[in-house]
C-alpha cells in the first residue's frame, strides 16, 4: 500500500528507531509523533492510474492508488506501520520539505505538545518526475556520456542537478527525556529558520536565504564549522547561495 518514497521513508525509520534504542511502548505512544514529507504527491503512481484507466477500465485501478499517491503518503503511510499515536502529518515544500519537518518536530517538542518526534522525508525515483524537472531546464544534460562528473556544484560549468530517490528520518526528543532513558545523544538541534524570497517560482533573489541563515544563527553561541549548503548546481541558484552565505559569513 506504499508508494516509493513512503518505501524509503520506512527503511530509513526503522533504521533510527533502532539506532536510538527506543522501546515499542515509547513509540507508539500519544506523547510520540511523526512528521515526514515528500516534495510532492507521487507521480508515478498517478501516471499508472491514468494508463490503467484507460486501458482496463475503473475497477482494475484499485484501492491503494491513493495512500500511494496523494503528498501525504509518507506520514499516512508510516504512521499505520509504525502504530504512531501522537502528531502525524506532512509538510511539502520541495527541496525544503524535510528541514522544514525537522524543524517543526523541534517546535513541537518546545512547545511541550510531544516528547518524541520522528521527522525527515522521503522522494520517489521516476521518469514521470524526471521529464517535469528536465522540461524546467534544471536537470544537468552536458554530461550525460559522463554521468559521474554531472554533479558539480559551484563549478563553473554546471549545468544543472543529478536527480535521485531516497529516504531520511531522524529521531527528536527533548533533553529531559532522551536523559531519563539513558539515550546515546548524538547532536542537540540549536537553532531554526524558515523564510520566504517572496520573489519568484523557481529563481531565488538571496535575500530570503541571508535571512533564514540568521534566524537559524541566532540562537546559537559558538561558532559555526560546517555548512550544509543546498548546491543544485544550477547557474542562478549556486550564485545566489553564495552570495547569501556570504554576507551572513563575512
Amino acid at each position: 500500500f506504499m508508494a516509493d518514497a513512503a518505501i524509503y521513508n520506512a527503511i530509513a525509520l526503522d533504521e533510527a528507531i533502532k539506532q536510538s534504542g527506543l522501546s515499542p511502548e515509547i513509540v507508539s505512544n500519544e506523547r510520540t509523533g511523526l512528521i515526514m514529507g515528500s516534495g510532492g504527491a507521487s507521480n508515478q503512481n498517478v501516471v499508472e492510474a491514468a494508463d490503467i484507466l484507460r486501458e482496463k477500465g475503473i475497477k482494475r485501478v484499485g484501492p491503494y492508488r491513493v495512500p500511494r499517491a496523494m503528498g501525504s503518503t509518507t506520514s499516512a503511510c508510516l504512521s499505520t506501520l509504525f502504530k504512531i499515536k501522537g502528531i502525524n502529518y506532512s509538510i511539502s515544500s520541495a527541496c525544503s520539505t524535510s528541514a522544514h519537518c525537522i524543524g517543526n518536530a523541534m517546535e513541537q517538542i518546545q512547545l511541550g505538545k510531544q516528547d518524541v518526534v520522528f521527522a525527515g522525508g522521503g522522494e520517489e525515483l521516476d521518469w514521470s518526475l524526471t521529464m517535469l524537472f528536465d522540461a524546467m531546464g534544471a536537470l544537468s544534460s552536458k554530461y550525460n556520456d559522463t554521468p559521474e562528473k554531472a554533479s558539480r556544484a559551484y563549478d563553473a560549468n554546471r549545468d544543472g542537478f543529478v536527480i535521485s530517490g531516497g529516504g531520511g528520518a531522524v529521531v527528536l526528543e527533548s533533553l529531559e527525556h532522551a536523559e531519563a532513558r539513558g539515550a546515546h545523544i548524538i547532536a542537540e538541534l540549536v537553532g531554526y529558520g524558515a523564510t520566504s524570497d517572496g520573489y519568484d517560482m523557481v529563481a531565488p533573489s538571496g535575500e530570503g536565504a541571508k535571512r533564514c541563515m540568521e534566524l537559524a544563527i541566532s540562537t546559537v553561541s559558538g561558532s559555526i564549522d560546517y555548512i550544509n549548503a543546498h548546491g543544485t548546481s544550477t547557474p542562478v541558484g549556486d550564485m545566489k547561495e553564495l552570495q547569501a552565505i556570504k554576507e551572513v559569513f563575512n
